[in-house]
């Protein structure tokens, strides 16, 4: 059956809550956007929360009671789950005491066991909460089996995750541990206050993948010695100080070159007086207002209100790798942010503009603050676009509200700025790439001018030059044949595409300014975009580079406007590069007319499709540079171990893969449990993309992997790859079933420094 070999033939996503989504309007060409009709916000139960506290019931769950003092009442004032949220007033002297909570005693006996948690506070309190967990024999002698204590100094909400046996373990506990767990008290740090508490639940497994924080700065002991992951570092960047000198003044040059800087960001963002009757530039225009409309109707989905205090409310929201939903970035920040600020600056509606403002309220109220880390940042920055676009493109309206400082302070945290103060921070993914180069941008562009301007300009500068340099071993992003990396491996269908795109749009940006990115970070762009045009023909890269999404179709496309900045950041113009931008512009093609022109939201990692940049793609178009001709050659890439063979317009590509290769990544379906939402498969059965497979592809208008025969969506036989030794196995063994991380195989053998010549060799 065709459709038992599917590529993504694993599990569907199952999505728990109800997306806010409604039908936008039609695409209009005016820039009026439609009337927005009120709708009544829904607060979803996704499931997700059957094993959570969540004190949604008629009085405070018995379990619950203070001691010494104080007073214990349901409240509706604020929630992050339901309605009702359960609120804690205490006395000096007094403590709340949970005796055999549910799931307690089991997430006790799981190693990685441990608790979830959501705290209110109205008011930031100068001190901590301590949080003492045992049996009640621990308890009453005074000895508790964990320990931990969870900063106040914040308002709004705060979600914390904690893993007893490595967060909390008491080193001076004296039990045998052998007793279940029965009871947990929380003693409060000041004479009096008050406390809102949601969302508590005990879970069997608490991710690694924790964020340390404000709240929670402790070591991750299990990770990079105590400094996190990749995604898991905000914490530590935040403590880091500038390491350049202070500047006694800002010249009059730099004062230019960041007006300068701002002004091309802006009319990339909203084009220079845009030409509507242009074919393309109508397209995204319709697309861009469907979009607003769109965005619009979404907000009001949301129902937000403020109370008599000034408190707003909303449909809770958690990031996008916790449990729970709906999600800062997919359901806000990516279809909101930018819709509001658009339809307020480009369509002049003053109500969005109001609009706008009460949506930072309500992300900071739901948590998005400085040093807040959402329970988990795994990839937040990656579905959050819109929000530091909205930030800059607000900051005057922010800043006369008393907004921006707050604002400014976020975008410092979540960008993990202070990793612009180390001389070598390590390695820069594709993901930081495509995200945080243009939001770190952003964030030094909306500041005053002055020295620290300046300071913080030229870390930036130098931390992306560093980013954007040739990197080592399995780092990513450009390696030294220019192809690009991501996931110890060469990535052309995702992440490095983008990184690229984003790399030649700063590159612009920064163009013949103080601030200009050095000769060797624009030739390895230029490199990698080059070459990046030679391994696709015309839109389509091989399989074997695709990673998990084998069967994208074009991909090239896309990132047309990226050859426009980098022939456009060159004085004169880059006549290679225009060339090159010049054989990809086809606008009769649909593979932009309906692949890229019509893009205009921010649903996507990277917010790239704006009305300004297609502008400038428009320009260089009309400057008269001929088109080259397709690459003609033998080309060999080590970090790929791939060979591409081109004559004419057609190109053969033969994939291998060695100790230093890895010869395919592939996603199984994960099912929700307690330490994730449910996800599909990606490129399950694509054991042998790499196994010396070839790929031919000739034909086609243009030439693409669907009319050379590879429709892998279409009843592809995945044992039999042209070119490739492989053995024949049944689906069932052949698929990824179960797992939580992708698979890359190699050999355990690995040798950075070897990496080339024993891919080169692989081939020979």
């Amino acid at each position: 059956m065709v459709t038992a070999l599917l590529v993504l033939v694993a599990a569907a996503v199952t999505l728990f809550w109800n997306r806010l989504h409604t039908e936008g309007g039609e695409a209009l060409q005016t820039p009026a956007a439609p009337p927005v009709h009120m709708r009544k916000a829904a607060i979803r139960d996704d499931g997700s929360f059957k094993k959570a506290e969540s004190f949604e019931g008629d009085e405070v769950p018995p379990a619950w009671q203070t001691e010494g003092g104080g007073r214990l009442a349901l409240s509706e004032a604020h929630y992050k789950h339901g309605y009702r949220s359960l609120r804690w007033q205490w006395e000096k002297g007094s403590k709340l005491v949970v005796r055999k909570p549910q799931y307690l005693e089991q997430a006790d006996g799981s190693k990685r066991g441990g608790m979830k948690l959501w705290l209110y506070n109205e008011k930031a309190v100068d001190g901590t909460t301590t949080f003492r967990l045992g049996s009640e024999q621990d308890m009453a002698g005074s000895d508790p089996r964990y320990v931990f204590e969870i900063g106040l100094n914040f308002t709004g909400w705060r979600g914390m995750w904690i893993q007893f046996r490595e967060d909390g373990a008491n080193p001076g506990y004296k039990g045998d541990g052998k007793a279940p767990l029965e009871r947990l008290d929380i003693v409060p740090p000041a004479p009096a206050g008050s406390l809102f508490i949601d969302v508590v639940e005990f879970a069997e497994t608490i991710p690694a993948t924790r964020s340390t924080d404000n709240q929670v700065p402790y070591d991750r002991k299990r990770s990079n010695g105590g400094i996190g992951g990749t995604w898991d570092r905000s914490y530590y960047w935040s403590q880091l100080q500038p390491d350049l000198p202070l500047p006694e003044r800002i010249t009059p040059e730099e004062k230019r070159a960041f007006e300068t800087i701002a002004s091309r960001y802006e009319q990339w963002i909203y084009g220079d007086r845009p030409d509507y009757t242009q074919e393309p530039l109508q397209i995204r225009g319709q697309a861009l207002q469907s979009f607003i409309a769109k965005g619009l109707q979404k907000y009001e989905q949301l129902g937000l209100k403020r109370d008599s205090n000034g408190y707003i409310t909303g449909p809770p929201l958690f990031s996008s790798r916790s449990t729970h939903g709906p999600e800062f970035g997919e359901d806000v920040a990516r279809a909101i942010f930018l819709p509001l600020v658009f339809d307020y600056k480009i369509n002049g509606r003053e109500a969005s503009r109001n609009k706008a403002l009460d949506l930072f309220d309500y992300f900071h109220d739901q948590g998005w603050a400085d040093g807040s880390g959402l329970e988990t940042l795994d990839h937040e920055t990656n579905r959050t676009n819109g929000y530091f676009h909205a930030v800059y493109l607000m900051r005057k309206e922010l800043k006369e509200t008393g907004r921006l400082t707050r604002e400014l302070a976020a975008v410092r945290w979540y960008t993990n700025f202070g990793k612009t103060y180390a001389a070598d921070p390590g390695e820069t993914t594709a993901d930081e790439v495509r995200t945080k180069l243009m939001y770190k941008l952003l964030y030094v562009l909306a500041l005053d001018d002055g020295p620290e301007k300046v300071r913080e300009m030229k870390g930036l500068v130098r931390w992306v030059n560093r980013a954007l340099a040739v990197a080592p071993g399995f780092a990513g992003t450009i390696k030294e044949d220019f192809m690009g990396f991501h996931h110890r491996g060469v990535y052309m269908s995702a992440y490095a595409p983008q990184a690229f795109h984003m790399a030649a749009l700063i590159a612009y940006l920064l163009h013949d300014t103080p601030f200009a990115l050095s000769k060797q970070s624009t030739d390895n762009v230029r490199g990698a975009l080059l070459t990046f045009r030679t391994v696709s023909n015309k839109y389509d890269v091989p399989v074997g580079v695709s990673g998990r999404f084998p069967a994208k179709d074009g991909i090239a496309n896309e990132i047309v406007p990226a050859y426009a900045y980098m022939a456009l950041a060159s004085e004169p113009v880059d006549k290679e590069m225009a060339g090159a931008f010049m054989r990809l512009w086809d606008p009769k093609s649909p593979y932009l007319k309906q692949g890229l022109f019509p893009n205009a939201d921010s649903s996507d990692v990277s917010y790239l499709d704006t009305i300004g940049g297609l502008q400038l793609a428009l320009k260089l178009a009309g400057m008269g540079f001929p088109a080259e001709r397709s690459p003609q050659g033998y080309w060999m890439k080590p970090s790929a171990a791939m060979g591409i063979m081109r004559r004419d317009d057609w190109m053969v590509s033969v994939k291998g893969w060695s100790q230093y290769v890895f010869d395919f990544e592939s996603q199984a379906p994960k099912a929700a449990d307690a330490a994730q939402k449910a996800q599909g498969g990606q490129n399950v059965y694509g054991r042998y993309n790499g196994y010396g497979a070839m790929q031919i592809m000739a034909v086609g208008e243009p030439v693409n992997k669907k009319n050379n025969g590879y429709g892998l969506d279409n009843g592809w036989d995945w044992n039999r790859w042209p070119g490739a030794t492989t053995k024949h196995l049944p689906w069932a063994e052949r698929s990824r079933r179960t797992g939580s991380k992708p698979v890359r195989l190699r050999t355990k053998r690995s040798s950075a420094a070897s990496r080339a010549k024993g891919a080169t060799a692989y081939l020979r």
